[in-house]
């Protein structure tokens, strides 16, 4: 009964019987009964009535010994009867309507259904009473903590008698099994001080608890009934838990779609209440993305920046509407994104476009960044090569850099560049974005030396060379390469060393009288160079020559192998007596000196040789030059070559053979042959000769100049016993035969003879008896047999010819 009062009232009955009736109306209404009585022999004593049964018996409470005991109402002699009214008034059982049901008075943390009545710290909570009709006046609310025992009732507030009322439980709330809540009814008038939120700790949440009890109809202030809902629980709550924070990308401009996420955790099931991203201190809701509001990812996006700040921070927060919360992280903030606006290159530009390699050359460039950052890094590439540059004019962030002055190494015309910058935050740019700008174009100009003309003099044939050096310090070969002889222009050839530093030359004959020259080059870029750089040379001094003849030019013999020994002739007359500086024969156009043979110098026969060939070519050609050292040349034929002579290897047979060499005459037969030429030449004709029949033959291992031929199958026809083959080649040039005479022998071919229908007669008899054997013989070839037996018992007996031929015919014995 701890936490309850009661009021009593009184009733003297003289004889106990007489109160039968009153005490069991007061027990069927959950009410006990204080009585007090006497006993023969005993004095006046007190006892508490729990119960009755049918047989007139009451249960009783003992206070001195016995506990629960049983009474005949009878044994009573005299008694008092004190009846007891809970709260003064009719009591009522106290239910919770929500969220689970309600709960008995004995403090059973479980409803009839089952269901365990829990108050979360943080939460608040609607209860409602029954205010049976009687709407005027005000209610008192208090909360017990310790199960309602006196001294433990805390006055949570006054609220309107309207039946409904808000109490919240602080989030720091004990938890407790036996919390208690006690409605106290008054018809007094009262000023409600708060509003219809009582409050233990603090407001908040939306849970509802509803309370069932009368209200008191008299007008003092007193427990309305069993006014107060008992033994239900007030559990501590959860905080929830944020992990696994993030913003994507890391890294953008300013707007860049910048989305944050993090993953909530409630442990209780709470969905949050609260929960934010504050970004550079700023909070921004966010929402569930994924899983459950108790257990998801939430996210909030995009997010968009400024532009001029790089530098980023961000936490995540949440609140489970029961005084959890959560911070991620715990203190201060993550670093992200980073942020940044790229800088912009324009009006990129090189002074002078053009020049020598050592020209002074500047690069220029305008430099923009929006942000205020100043470049950390700004160069132009010349030529694949960075070179650092410095603010020219205007502000670090907002204006022109420049390179220079730059000098080339020669050797290169065309340059390139483009311009490269870092504004130290990530961002970069390029100018040009892609490739590069040409620019400038530099070129060293030639230089001539050593001009020349030889001879100096000669005659109106004498060949005259020109020469002089080139040398481009770039490298360049010469566009015009000049020489200009008697004011007209001849190009020039290079003869020796590079284009661009080497000797050239032209060569020509020069009518009769006094010449002069000078040279003319330019290197396609500009550069010029003459020599000499005024005037001429001169030189050279020309008379008339009269050009040698060559005559009756021939080979000897016209035709051989390759190692033949070969000899070349002409005949050679200058009219001025000179004797030939050069004369030679061009064999396949390679050069041979030929020597006087007979005859003067002037006027005879020269000659070359002996000379040899290589294996492989057949057909060969010739000419005759000669020079006689004034300019005067001739040719024989004047054009083209004599043909001649002609050069061939003979080829070689070699491992003749047939397999198998001996067989019936539908054995398939092969024929093989080495075949090879020491000119390469694959045989125009490669047969072999069976029984006289020619038959060609394939290619089957090797090369067509070197490898093995072979012919087959060959089948023969049955009668002939004998054969014999031989192989003929040719190349074309040349035919060889295998064996140079006659054949070789083979193979053998055989066909097996036929016995048939062997039998004796009679098959039966007496040793009187004459017994005839007899058998049928066939042999394709036409053979007669040879061996003609009967094996009678082991023991071999010759037989005879009676009917048909010898090699296909009866016989017996």
């Amino acid at each position: 009964w701890c936490g309850y009062s009661f009021d009593v009232i009184y009733n003297y009955y003289w004889y106990p019987p007489w109160a039968w009736d009153e005490i069991v109306n007061e027990i069927n209404n959950n009410r006990p009964v204080l009585w007090g009585y006497g006993i023969s022999g005993w004095g006046a004593h007190a006892v508490t009535i729990v119960g009755y049964t049918d047989d007139d018996y009451l249960i009783i409470h003992n206070t001195w010994w016995m506990g629960l005991d049983y009474l005949d109402i009878y044994e009573l002699d005299e008694a008092w009867l004190y009846r007891v009214y809970p709260g003064g008034g009719y009591g009522f059982d106290v239910k919770l309507e929500e969220p689970c049901g309600g709960m008995g008075l004995e403090g059973d943390p479980y409803d009839e259904n089952g269901c365990y009545v829990v108050w979360r710290a943080g939460g608040c909570y609607v209860i409602v009473w029954d205010n049976h009709g009687y709407t005027g006046g005000y209610v008192d609310i208090y909360f017990s903590d310790e199960g309602g025992c006196p001294g433990t009732w805390y006055y949570l507030g006054t609220t309107e008698n309207d039946g409904v009322t808000w109490i919240c439980i602080s989030s720091d709330a004990t938890p407790t099994t036996s919390a208690r809540i006690m409605i106290l009814g008054t018809t007094s008038t009262k000023e409600v001080t708060e509003d219809t939120t009582f409050v233990i700790g603090v407001k908040g949440g939306s849970q509802h608890l509803n309370i069932r009890t009368p209200m008191l109809k008299n007008e003092k202030s007193i427990v309305s009934g069993d006014g107060s809902y008992g033994s239900f629980q007030i559990v501590g709550n959860t905080d929830p838990e944020l992990t696994d924070g993030d913003v994507t990308p890391d890294e953008g401009t300013p707007d860049t779609d910048f989305y944050y996420y993090v993953h909530y955790y409630d442990a209780d099931g709470d969905a949050p209440s609260v929960i934010k991203v504050y970004i550079d201190g700023e909070g921004h809701d966010m929402e569930l993305v994924s899983g459950s509001p108790s257990n998801g990812t939430y996210g909030y996006g995009p997010h968009h920046f400024e532009p001029g700040s790089h530098s980023h921070s961000y936490y995540f927060y949440c609140e489970d509407g029961y005084g959890g919360n959560d911070r991620l992280p715990s203190s201060g903030s993550y670093s992200g994104p980073t942020t940044n606006t790229y800088p912009e290159l324009t009006d990129g530009d090189v002074t002078p476009d053009e020049g020598t390699p050592d020209t002074d050359f500047y690069y220029s460039v305008h430099y923009y960044d929006a942000d205020g950052d100043a470049p950390s890094v700004i160069k132009v590439y010349i030529d694949g090569e960075g070179h650092n540059m410095t603010l020219y004019s205007g502000s670090a962030s907002n204006g022109t850099y420049r390179y220079g002055p730059h000098h080339f190494e020669p050797g290169s015309h065309s340059h390139s560049y483009y311009f490269y910058c870092e504004d130290g935050h990530g961002g970069t740019d390029r100018l040009p974005s892609s490739g590069s700008y040409s620019d400038p174009t530099t070129n060293t100009h030639p230089e001539l030396s050593s001009g020349d003309v030889t001879p100096n003099e000669g005659t109106t044939d004498t060949t005259f060379r020109y020469t002089v050096h080139y040398y481009d310090a770039d490298g360049d070969a010469p566009d015009i390469k000049r020489v200009y002889i008697d004011g007209t222009p001849h190009t020039m050839s290079l003869y020796s060393g590079s284009a661009s530093n080497g000797w050239y030359e032209y060569e020509t004959t020069l009518g009769v009288g006094s010449h002069n020259y000078y040279f003319y080059f330019t290197d396609d870029y500009g550069g010029i160079a003459r020599l000499p750089p005024t005037g001429t040379y001169s030189g050279p001094n020309v008379e008339q020559n009269t050009d040698p003849e060559l005559t009756d030019g021939y080979v000897t013999p016209d035709e051989g192998a390759p190692d033949t020994d070969f000899y070349y002739y002409v005949h050679y007359y200058d009219a001025d007596g000179d004797a030939p500086s050069v004369i030679k024969v061009y064999i396949d156009g390679e050069g041979h000196d030929m020597t006087l043979y007979s005859g003067s110098a002037s006027n005879g026969t020269y000659k070359y040789g002996p000379h040899h060939f290589e294996p492989g070519s057949h057909s060969h050609s010739y000419y005759f030059y000669c020079e006689d050292d004034y300019g005067g040349t001739d040719r024989l034929p004047e054009t083209g070559s004599y043909s001649g002579p002609i050069t061939n290897t003979c080829p070689e047979l070699a491992n003749p053979a047939v397999t198998p060499d001996e067989g019936t005459p539908d054995t398939d037969f092969y024929y093989s042959v080495h075949y090879y030429d020491a000119d390469g030449d694959a045989p125009s004709v490669i047969k072999v000769y069976i029984d006289g029949e020619g038959h060609d033959m394939e290619l089957v291992s090797g090369s067509p100049s070197n490898g093995t031929y072979r012919y087959g199958p060959h089948n023969f026809e049955s009668g002939s016993h004998s054969h014999s083959f031989y192989f003929y080649v040719s190349d074309g040039y040349c035919e060889i035969r295998l064996p140079d005479v006659g054949s070789y022998s083979g193979p053998f071919i055989n066909t097996p003879p036929e016995l048939s229908d062997g039998d004796v007669t009679p098959d039966e008899g007496t040793t009187e008896d004459t017994f005839r054997y007899t058998v049928y013989y066939y042999d394709a070839d036409g053979d007669a047999p040879d061996t003609k037996w009967v094996y009678i018992d082991g023991s071999p007996h010759t037989m005879s010819l009676y009917s048909g031929s010898a090699s296909n015919g009866w016989y017996e014995y």
